[in-house]
């Protein structure tokens, strides 16, 4: 499994944001690969709520909903594609503003 790590920067959310996000695998993917099937995204701490995950092209975007106030999580999204399997990381950020 390649392994590319892109927390570049910490995304942040409130806990009544449904929110879209994209991990882009643009960098990590050869030429002439492509994504396949319906990527797994997890995330830690559990409470965060991810659905509708849509791959377009490089990029794999879900909604991101609900989550504990004050808690960063480290959002992984598990790629297969036509060669291999690919990992993005990234960090969300649930934070209430007061």
């Amino acid at each position: 499994m390649a392994v590319a790590n892109k927390a570049t920067e910490i995304l942040f959310k409130t806990t009544y944001e449904e929110v879209l996000f994209d991990f882009n695998f643009i960098e990590v993917l050869e030429v002439g690969e492509t994504i396949t099937g319906t990527p797994a995204i997890t995330a830690v701490p559990s409470g965060l709520i991810i659905s509708g995950i849509v791959v377009s092209g490089a990029k794999v975007q879900a909604k991101y909903s609900s989550g504990t106030d004050d808690v960063k999580y480290t959002v992984k999204c598990q790629a297969v594609t036509t060669l291999q399997k690919h990992e993005l990381v990234g960090e969300l950020y649930v934070r209430d503003i007061p």
